[in-house]
């Protein structure tokens, strides 16, 4: 049964159309009848169209309102189902409208009988069956054009472009629409298409109707932007109706040509590095080896391939190749291994390894690839630089201890440990020349087995160290044993089993000030940077034994200059004592006296000697008064005892000019100050006054109270005693009195 839709306003025409539909049912002989659904208005019809699926529409084009437009909207509804146009009128131009806006067919009513209209609606059926099977193989071709993945351009016989897919329009730059109907020339740089229809001609010109797909040739096409590129292009020729195609498969071979130049580039770089690159397989069996490892190694490619890659291993490392080969296998990458291989001829090399696996077209891992360089000089290098840097310490060792002790044993034992570490000597010795003898000495040593040869002693010229220090350069006896005139001092050296000797003269500021020797029980061959760090050792021991001996004439001169400077305030401050009649010893009694009392107030040592000094002089400013007021006998009048307050300020400006009695200034500037403030010259008050001359103050009077003077008689203890507490708080620091007491009530006042 099929389906038919009919859109008439007028119901006589439907009643027609229908009973005309099921006339032709019967004549059309093994067709199906047909079952007319009808609406009167054309918005019933489009609903209808858009809802179900008709085998074929009938339209009354006088319910379109004779608009011909509608007709498109009524394809747009139904795109897949025949249109057959129903008119009143003939005509050409009304037909052509028709068909031009979606009809299939243009029917005049007046004309119409059942047959006529069966086979009419059964002849557009068939029709849009067929171009729709157009549609869809059109629409399968152009799938299978859009899916290849290379690029198909067919050109007739004038050589214009009638097919584009889309992986030329990928590849050209160009739409299809701007391509088609143009010259095949568009495609090609001007360069190449002179020799491009020379080509074609030939290949046109033979007398075949079809010919297959030609050898690809590599030649180059031209995108939309200009630019050249390189393709592969394939050719094949085809007659249908006369008519001849050429149709072209495309491929851009830019990156495969890259590719290939990568690895021309590549297989030069392999062939031409220092580098040793080679391969092998899972078995650890060699599978490549270029020149750079024949170089490294020295064996051949011929000679190595197919070995095994243990081959030039070390005894030592057996299992590294299976190590690495298993990282590999994990699919690991391992770089910058350094370890070291055989070469040849036997000789070990130090290398650098990278090595990455090779993978198959599948992804597998068959095998490894291994760059190797040669870093033996890199390596001596970096052990150089680690003895520079050894060395640099010893020397920064043998700088502290210069500095840390002025004892020259001390300093040349550290020197000896760093000589015998860092020069990898078996023995090592100092002989210092002893500035009265003239002799050399043996001062330390390191590694004899016995000390009878360090108990000698040599003349300078005598032996090999004389030798050295009269010489003053170095000498080396590189084969002691087999030396003919070995002096009779170093037969010992011999029975010790050294074989080699080396003698270095220590000489500082231009003096001679002993030797370095250094032994070993094996015969050596140094270099250069050997003896240079040892000579450069001996200069430095040369300045610790400088360094030593010019601190020790330093110390005893400063020892004798204290001396001096002691001895000589002790004069200064008995002269004092003469010139104003004191008792005898009083200056020493209270500077003694003063001393004990600091200590217990816990004044640092190292003020000590300056409170010491300052007590012996706290009476030198007295030196700027004149005799008829500091010896007279009577009491001082008011201008009097303003001349006589001035000695502390004399003693000041007579002592803050000489730097070594600075710091020994309190007490002769300030041990008449009182702790109410009562005192002179300045006026100072409790701690305002220095400690050193509250302690002083304290003991001076205590001591000249209980002194015997020309003009009296010295007190008792209790008296003393009471007139210093009646005192204190007013004249005396009462903590000071205190502290003062208890020494004296320990039986030392």
């Amino acid at each position: 049964m099929l389906s038919i839709l009919l859109i008439d306003r007028n119901p006589d025409d439907a009643k027609l159309i229908r009973t005309l539909l099921k006339r032709a049912g019967g004549l059309l002989s093994g067709q199906s009848h047909f079952e007319l659904t009808s609406t009167t208005g054309f918005e019933q019809g489009l609903f209808q169209a858009a809802s179900k699926k008709f085998a074929a529409i009938l339209l009354d084009l006088e319910t379109a309102d004779g608009d011909f437009a509608r007709i498109e909207e009524l394809y747009v509804q139904s795109p897949h189902t025949p249109i057959l146009v129903l008119a009143s009128v003939d005509g050409q131009a009304a037909v052509h409208q028709a068909l031009q806006n979606g009809a299939q067919e243009y029917i005049v009513k007046n004309s119409l009988d059942a047959a006529n209209l069966g086979t009419l609606i059964q002849h557009a059926i068939a029709r849009q069956h067929a171009i729709q099977g157009l549609i869809d193989g059109r629409q399968h071709l152009e799938d299978v054009l859009s899916n290849v993945a290379e690029a198909m351009i067919s050109v007739n016989a004038e050589q214009k472009i009638i097919l584009f897919n889309k992986v030329a329009e990928q590849i050209f730059g160009y739409s299809a629409d701007e391509v088609l109907g143009k010259s095949l020339d568009l495609l090609l740089p001007h360069r190449f298409i002179t020799a491009h229809q020379n080509h074609v001609r030939v290949f046109g010109q033979e007398d075949v109707k079809e010919r297959r797909m030609a050898h690809r040739r590599e030649i180059y096409g031209q995108r939309k932007d200009g630019t050249e590129f390189p393709v592969a292009a394939g050719i094949s020729k085809f007659d249908r109706q006369g008519q001849t195609v050429f149709t072209a498969i495309v491929e851009d071979i830019t990156e495969r040509q890259r590719h290939e130049a990568n690895r021309a580039l590549l297989a030069t770089i392999v062939e031409t590095t220092d580098d040793a690159i080679l391969s092998k397989d899972l078995d650890g069996i060699i599978q490549s080896w270029n020149r750079g490892a024949e170089k490294l190694y020295g064996y051949s490619a011929n000679e190595i391939i197919g070995k095994p890659i243990n081959i030039h291993l070390p005894p030592d490392r057996p299992h590294e190749v299976k190590q690495i080969l298993e990282r590999i296998k994990r699919g690991e990458r391992v770089e910058h291994f350094e370890t070291v291989r055989i070469k040849k001829n036997g000789d070990p090399v130090d290398v650098s390894l990278t090595v990455s696996p090779v993978f198959d077209q599948e992804t597998r891992i068959v095998g490894a690839s291994s760059i190797e360089h040669d870093i033996t000089e890199r390596k001596e290098f970096e052990a150089k630089l680690q003895r520079q840097l050894r060395r640099m310490m010893a020397l920064r060792e043998i700088d502290r201890a210069i500095t840390a002790s002025f004892d020259v044993h001390v300093t040349l034992n550290v020197f000896l440990d760093q000589i015998t570490t860092e020069l990898n000597v078996d023995a090592a010795a100092v002989l210092l020349i002893n500035p009265y003898s003239r002799m050399l000495e043996y001062a330390v040593s390191r590694g004899f087995r016995r000390d009878t040869i360090l108990r000698s002693q040599l003349r300078i010229g005598e032996g090999y160290a004389g030798r050295v220090a009269l010489e003053r350069k170095m000498i080396n006896v590189p084969d002691l044993p087999n030396t003919p005139d070995i002096p009779g001092q170093l037969r010992s050296f011999v029975d010790e089993g050294f074989k080699s000797y080396f003698g270095a003269p220590l000489i500082a500021k231009g003096q001679c000030k002993g030797v370095l020797e250094v032994f070993n029980r094996e015969s050596i061959t140094p270099k250069a940077e050997w003896l240079d760090f040892l000579q450069m050792l001996a200069g430095q021991a040369a300045i610790a034994i400088d360094s030593a001996s010019l601190f020790n004439e330093l110390q005893k001169s400063n020892a004798e200059l204290m001396l001096a400077y002691d001895t000589t305030l002790e004069g200064w401050s008995h002269a004092l004592d003469l010139r104003d009649r004191e008792t005898e010893g009083h200056t020493q009694r209270v500077t003694e006296k003063t001393m004990q009392l600091v200590r217990v107030l816990g004044i640092r040592d190292e003020e000590l000697v300056h409170i010491r000094r300052g007590a012996l002089l706290h009476d030198i400013g007295k030196m700027g008064i004149p005799d008829s007021i500091l010896l007279k006998p009577s009491s001082l009048n008011d201008n009097e005892w303003k001349i006589m307050r001035q000695h502390p300020i004399y003693a000041y400006e007579m002592l803050s000019p000489i730097d070594y009695l600075r710091s020994a200034l309190d007490i002769p500037y300030c041990h008449h100050e009182k702790w109410d403030g009562q005192g002179y010259p300045r006026g100072l008050k409790g701690e305002q006054i220095p400690l050193s001359a509250r302690a002083f103050a304290v003991v001076d009077v205590w001591d000249a109270l209980r002194s015997d003077r020309p003009y009296r008689a010295g007190w008792s203890k209790d008296l003393v005693w009471e007139h210093i507490r009646s005192e204190t708080g007013k004249h005396f620091d009462p903590h000071v009195v205190s502290v003062f007491e208890g020494i004296a009530s320990n039986g030392n006042g």
